[in-house]
């Protein structure tokens, strides 16, 4: 079930939509598989957790939508820890290494901050 797509319910054929996850290897998440997490310090968003190393990445990915006064004031990531955003459709402010950059669609930040 899928609340991007608003989908609900078991489906008629169960093979159709489901995730297949390849430990290390790769994960591939349908519309229907996406489901709302709760991560510290992203208040008023949807955010889905689409890779983690529990899953066998050497990264974390996030898709978050951002509602009316959304956003995360306490930051992510940290030290000796590279993060990279970018900003699917929208405009957003985004503050990295004492910077604030205004974004828009197709536009990404990367910070890189040392150990």
């Amino acid at each position: 079930m899928g609340y991007l797509n608003n989908v609900t319910g078991y489906r008629e054929d169960l093979l159709a939509n489901r995730a297949i996850v390849k430990h290390g290897n790769f994960a591939l998440l349908t519309p229907d598989g996406l489901v709302k997490n709760i991560i510290p310090g992203f208040e008023n968003c949807d955010a889905t957790i689409l890779s983690t190393p529990k899953l066998g990445a050497s990264f974390v990915d996030y898709l978050v939508t951002l509602h009316q006064n959304g956003g995360n004031q306490q930051g992510f990531g940290g030290e000796g820890i590279e993060t990279f955003l970018y900003v699917i459709s929208g405009n957003i402010t985004a503050k990295a290494e004492g910077k604030t950059f205004a974004l828009s669609e197709g536009g990404y930040l990367i910070a890189r901050q040392a150990p």
